[in-house]
């Protein structure tokens, strides 16, 4: 986790790339993404987001720059929602109720 965290801070602005690079990252389309990135609003805050699964996979990264918070999750299943944790994640560090799952019974 430690290099996702370290490429995390890589966008601060002019470490890795231009503000202006920035700027058009985190810049909604009209489907709400930017180069990847779901923009958006979380618990009244700017929220960035990426999360994909794939074959036993799957990873997320939530971004609330503002507050200087960021939430990664990789799982070994993509049975469990890595963005569903990541949420519950974040609504835990702004003192959000969080939604617990239910046991699925079979």
């Amino acid at each position: 986790m430690g290099d996702l965290l370290l490429w995390d801070r890589a966008f601060v602005p002019g470490k890795l790339v231009s503000q202006a690079s920035l700027g058009a990252m985190f810049t909604p389309v009209k489907s709400n993404f930017g180069f990847g990135w779901r923009i958006g609003e979380q618990f009244g805050r700017r929220e960035m987001d990426h999360s994909s699964s794939d074959n036993g996979f799957s990873a997320c990264i939530i971004r609330l720059p503002t507050d200087k918070q960021t939430a990664i999750v990789l799982s070994n299943s993509d049975r469990a929602s890595a963005g569903m944790v990541g949420n519950a994640m974040a609504a835990i560090a702004f003192g959000q109720p969080v939604m617990m799952p239910v046991a699925q019974q079979c």
